[in-house]
C-alpha cells in the first residue's frame, strides 16, 4: 500500500510494519540517510493524522467497500430499467388482446 508518492515502497513497508519505528532504526533497515528518515516519518505521521479511520488499513476496506456498492447499484439500476422497458412492452401488448369471461 502506498501512502504517498513522496516515500518510496520499502520504506513504506516498514513503517506499515512497525509504526512506532525512530528515525535510527529506519535509517539503518531503509538504507537511506537520518535526514531522509525523519523526512518520511513527518510524512508518514502528517498522513497518518490526517486520515479520519484510525489505520489507514480500514481507509482502504471502506473504500473497497464503497466500489463494491457501486459496481451493485449499477447493475440494479440496469435490471429496474430493462424490467420497466418489459412491463411497457407488455402493456402495449395487452389491450390487444380481447377480454375473455
Amino acid at each position: 500500500m502506498r501512502i504517498l508518492a513522496d516515500i518510496p515502497e520499502e520504506v513504506t513497508e516498514i513503517l506499515a510494519s512497525n509504526p512506532k519505528i525512530g528515525r535510527k532504526e529506519l535509517s539503518s533497515e531503509a538504507v537511506i540517510s537520518e535526514m531522509e528518515a525523519r523526512y518520511y516519518l513527518r510524512l508518514w505521521r502528517n498522513k497518518i493524522a490526517d486520515s479520519s479511520p484510525k489505520s489507514l488499513g480500514m481507509q482502504e476496506i471502506l473504500k473497497e467497500q464503497n466500489r463494491k456498492q457501486s459496481r451493485l447499484i449499477k447493475t440494479l439500476q440496469k435490471e429496474i430499467a430493462t424490467g420497466e422497458i418489459l412491463l411497457d412492452r407488455i402493456a402495449d401488448i395487452a389491450p390487444a388482446f380481447p377480454i375473455i369471461k
